[in-house]
């Protein structure tokens, strides 16, 4: 079974709401202003579904704990190492 990738989905939904009024159409603002209104509200349900696929991964719990926290702490940056390097299904 193949598993579902959000990832290049959310890229493309943040690059067209960057470029049709988050933040102006200036992404580079967005990306450096921090997280707020629907850039930040997506950025958030794709952190949540990657703490959740985590957590229904086959990893050991050291693995989880460490992949959370790392997504939890870092919010973009973890979720890109997740989606590469995380633990699968």
């Amino acid at each position: 079974m193949t598993r579902f990738r959000l990832l290049p989905a959310l890229l493309l939904g943040v690059l067209v709401v960057a470029v049709s009024g988050c933040a102006d159409g200036n992404l580079g603002e967005m990306v450096l202003s921090g997280p707020g209104g629907l850039c930040g509200l997506l950025l958030l349900i794709a952190d949540i579904w990657a703490i959740v696929q985590v957590a229904n991964s086959s990893a050991d719990s050291g693995s989880k704990l460490l992949w959370a926290a790392l997504i939890f702490f870092f919010p973009v940056g973890g979720l890109a190492l997740w989606y590469f390097f995380g633990p699968k299904s």
